[in-house]
């Protein structure tokens, strides 16, 4: 679940924000331990328009900025030429924000929280540009960031584009099917068909049910489906829920591959930016779908804050391949742990894409096979229907 916090940071700063946990107990806890004095935290509302911005746009924003800041230009005036080259509202009035609480006085990390359209990742890069004196790299490597995220979720979605038209082309088919040639072909037999099998009874019986009655009554359903979705409490069940899939032997590799990519990707990121590897972990973590690779992952945080090595935090986590118990100590042992974070990003990256494709050999056939099953029953109960009334005996 998703809880709105207020918080004062060490320097007695105002910060807003918002922060996943399993209860508000456990959101204030994380907050505790990044050393904030808590104000207020309380559960997200139910929001049907999602108050997040999209990747593309933040994208834009950053490149943007840091085009512009490595041009020697100020972060106001940046800011202002950005506001001018976007067109969409929503966007200019977000920007618009920031510039007015930096003219303000307010820090560009607590301008771009306020928005509260930016996740807690993104202000805590900047917050530390910021106090480094290096935004335009900063800016760059967000730039970066959510190029990642776009190009992540192209390749997902261009990977579900066959086998989605391959299940469509299979339903318009039976549609086809059953409103179109068993009602031809049962108008034969006139209105009684209590004498034909039980088979040809089934088809005509779901020829009937095929109707725009039913129709919009199940496109109704899936929108309230869809619609409940987007609360808070029944989004966070279905997310735990999904989560299981990860013990299905086909799906495991795509979803470890998957999430630890991008955990992988968000922890270079920071780490490149200059964020503490505590701070890092805790936001790479928070970008984690599936609650329990997350959940695992989550706990090394106050492992490490007790002292324990990364190394042998990360030892206890279940779902981590070996290999990268082994990469980090490495890492840890060089002090060079944001290129290999970006390293084993790159290595995840590959997996989840030999993964799609491994599960998409097997996908686009089986389709094929369960069509050619049900066409085939189809087919075989129409034979049988005809001989039974004309009493041919195989």
């Amino acid at each position: 679940m998703e809880y709105v916090y207020k918080v004062l940071d060490k320097k007695g700063e105002e910060i807003k924000g918002i922060i996943s946990a399993e209860s508000i107990s456990e959101a204030k806890k994380k907050l505790k331990e990044e050393g904030f004095i808590i104000i207020d935290v309380k559960e997200k509302g139910i929001e049907f328009i999602s108050k997040k911005i999209k990747d593309e746009d933040a994208y834009r924003i950053f490149n943007q900025l840091s085009l512009l800041l490595k041009s020697g230009l100020s972060v106001d005036y940046s800011l202002s030429i950005c506001i001018e080259s976007f067109e969409k509202k929503v966007i200019k009035n977000i920007l618009e924000t920031v510039l007015k609480s930096i003219k303000a006085g307010r820090t560009i990390s607590q301008a771009f929280s306020e928005t509260v359209f930016f996740p807690p990742l993104v202000i805590s890069i900047i917050k530390v540009g910021e106090e480094t004196g290096k935004l335009a790299k900063t800016f760059e490597n967000l730039a970066n960031y959510f190029d990642f995220r776009i190009k992540f979720k192209t390749d997902v979605k261009n990977a579900m584009l066959y086998p989605t038209f391959l299940i469509f082309a299979s339903f318009i088919a039976l549609i086809g099917i059953f409103k179109i040639i068993i009602p031809k072909f049962f108008s034969v037999f006139g209105e009684d068909i209590s004498a034909l099998p039980f088979t040809a009874r089934l088809l005509y019986t779901i020829s009937e049910t095929l109707n725009f009655k039913n129709f919009f009554a199940f496109l109704l359903f899936l929108i309230l489906f869809f619609s409940f979705t987007k609360i808070q409490k029944l989004k966070f069940i279905f997310s735990k829920l999904f989560s299981y899939l990860i013990y299905f032997p086909f799906l495991k590799s795509i979803f470890l591959n998957l999430e630890l990519s991008r955990f992988c990707y968000s922890m270079a990121t920071m780490l490149q930016s200059g964020v503490e590897f505590i701070t890092a972990l805790t936001y790479s973590t928070g970008i984690i779908q599936n609650k329990l690779i997350q959940k695992e992952l989550e706990l090394t945080i106050p492992k490490i804050k007790e002292g324990k090595s990364i190394t042998k935090a990360f030892d206890e986590v279940l779902f981590l391949p070996a290999f990268v118990k082994g990469t980090v100590k490495v890492a840890e042992e060089s002090g060079n742990l944001a290129e290999v974070f970006f390293q084993l990003y790159q290595h995840f990256e590959e997996g989840f894409k030999t993964s799609v494709k491994r599960l998409l050999t097997i996908v686009e056939p089986l389709i094929i096979t369960i069509m050619g099953i049900i066409i085939g029953a189809i087919v075989l109960s129409l034979i049988l229907t005809i001989m039974s009334v004309s009493n041919i005996k195989i």
